[in-house]
């Protein structure tokens, strides 16, 4: 009869166990980013880093949202460090200078100029690390990408972003001097 209850116990703790795993959050249950809810007011101060993100490609993802409302660019430098905002303050002063491209030559969330059918495939974030890894994929081959972020007056501020390339790792803050 013991032997029975100590089955049942560990039958019991099994299924436990199963149903626990099964109700966790995943993390690449994303939030869908909406044109409505990518924009610095809607995020918020502390917005979901995965979510925040997920942004900055909605206009990758959805041509139709490619217009004067919502640039990339202008919402990264909303949350950026104070650091890393400077940095694209300089490039973009320096492209305005000279009439042309200075450090970066290349669309910093999809590294290269060009795209086509841009998908999101999986998102995570580690917040021990403060990064959100993103993988996406572009002209049908998938690129990791590693956004840093840091604690700027108790706000994530996204700090730099690396890309993870075959056979190397570029990093954003090293093309922006």
């Amino acid at each position: 009869m013991r032997e029975l209850r100590l089955f049942f116990a560990a039958l019991l703790l099994a299924l436990y166990g199963c149903v626990s795993v099964s109700t966790a959050q995943s993390d690449d249950d994303t939030p869908v980013p909406t044109k409505s809810g990518c924009t610095a007011k809607a995020l918020g101060r502390h917005p979901d880093p995965r979510l925040l993100v997920a942004c900055f490609y909605l206009p990758f993802v959805d041509a139709s949202f490619m217009d004067e409302d919502y640039k990339s660019l202008k919402l990264l430098t909303a949350f950026a460090s104070r650091d890393l905002k400077g940095r694209l303050r300089r490039e973009s002063e320096c492209q305005i200078r000279i009439g042309g491209i200075c450090s970066l030559d290349y669309n910093m969330f999809i590294w290269g100029q060009d795209f086509e059918n841009v998908r999101i495939l999986d998102t995570r974030f580690d917040p021990t690390r403060k990064i959100v890894s993103i993988l996406i994929e572009n002209f049908g081959n998938t690129t990791l990408f590693d956004y840093c972020f840091v604690t700027e007056n108790g706000t994530l501020r996204v700090d730099n972003i690396v890309y993870h390339l075959i056979g190397r790792d570029e990093s954003l803050k090293d093309f922006l001097k």
